[in-house]
């Protein structure tokens, strides 16, 4: 990926966190902790009201995508690095609260799976440290064979990855599907400038396609992975890339800002609090209603206290060998939801 495809210079900013990405992170690592709080309880056979699991449906096309468009907006200034900068980047910031987190993760939500191996490679919420960490390896091999060239444009990463899905390895839904957003992300840059200054009818246009995806969703007319999904996913995802500068930064969107720039904490940590959590309840025959809306507040307010924790990035992010430049420490955007800490 070349230097003069990277796009808006916002993408090469170091200096201060862009903002309007916190929060639309913030908001998506959000909606995944609601949907954990209220999937997990269905799963383990608590009683479900219908209208908990009609909360969360009309997000289920869009968190995950927009987690990982984001990601994949800040890729090419990730390849922009030296190759060692980049490949211990990602190690540090995504192999080690995997490697660290996986056996908190099995123990507290699958327990039964504690002596098969493979339970520690991205179990539960944890596919998706994985999963960035293929993104980004398969980003550096495509930058080394000339991808956002004019012959190997960018487009072609997400276009591959779901043809690979669709002909090949219809099970690796997480590496491909998911993959494909992370790579629309990358081919995005260079318009998204452009897309933020658009006409307000750009914005009706992709809020419009947002809104048929949610209820088609939410009709069962479109299950599991299409083109027409994954078109209306990325209109979805487009729509609040154009909004999301727009909103003024009263204090509830600063608390998703903020919650953005630490989203590793409360990603990785929300699932095991919440498995924990249901573990104790569930023999005490806790209403549901009750067991859910203790969950929904106890992963929101561990994570957060444990934002307030001097030296606590340490579980998220292996610490450098050496004192980075303060234009390396000012943002980690590029590597998570943020899934992670500080780089």
């Amino acid at each position: 990926m070349h230097v003069n495809a990277v796009g808006p210079q916002e993408a090469h900013r170091t200096s201060r966190r862009l903002t309007w990405m916190d929060l639309l992170r913030g908001t998506a690592v959000l909606l995944v902790m609601l949907n954990h709080t209220v999937n997990m309880a269905h799963i383990d056979g608590w009683p479900m009201p219908e209208w908990m699991l009609d909360v969360t449906r009309p997000f289920e096309p869009f968190r995950l995508p927009m987690l990982l468009l984001i990601s994949g907006l800040f890729l090419p200034r990730a390849l922009a690095k030296p190759v060692g900068t980049y490949v211990s980047g990602k190690l540090r910031n995504l192999a080690w609260p995997l490697f660290l987190w996986a056996p908190v993760t099995v123990l507290t939500h699958v327990p039964e799976r504690a002596w098969d191996p493979q339970a520690y490679l991205g179990t539960s919420h944890l596919w998706y440290l994985l999963t960035l960490l293929f993104c980004y390896a398969v980003g550096l091999v495509a930058h080394k064979l000339g991808a956002g060239s004019k012959w190997f444009p960018m487009w072609v990463l997400p276009a591959a990855s779901l043809l690979v899905l669709f002909v090949w390895l219809p099970d690796q839904v997480n590496f491909f599907w998911f993959g494909a957003f992370f790579f629309a992300g990358a081919a995005l840059v260079p318009y998204v400038k452009r897309l933020q200054e658009a006409h307000w009818s750009v914005f009706a246009v992709l809020a419009g396609a947002t809104a048929i995806g949610s209820w088609l969703h939410v009709a069962k007319i479109t299950q599991g992975q299409s083109l027409l999904t994954f078109a209306l996913a990325v209109a979805g995802c487009g729509a609040m890339v154009w909004l999301a500068p727009r909103i003024p930064r009263v204090a509830l969107v600063r608390g998703l800002e903020a919650i953005g720039r630490r989203s590793i904490i409360y990603y990785v940590v929300h699932l095991p609090v919440i498995a924990a959590l249901y573990n104790v309840l569930q023999p005490l025959g806790v209403p549901t209603e009750v067991a859910v809306g203790l969950a929904v507040v106890v992963s929101f307010v561990v994570p957060l206290l444990l934002t307030r924790v001097r030296g606590i990035d340490v579980l998220f992010s292996f610490p450098a060998g050496r004192r980075r430049p303060a234009s390396d420490r000012a943002t980690t955007s590029e590597d998570v939801p943020e899934p992670v800490a500080s780089r």
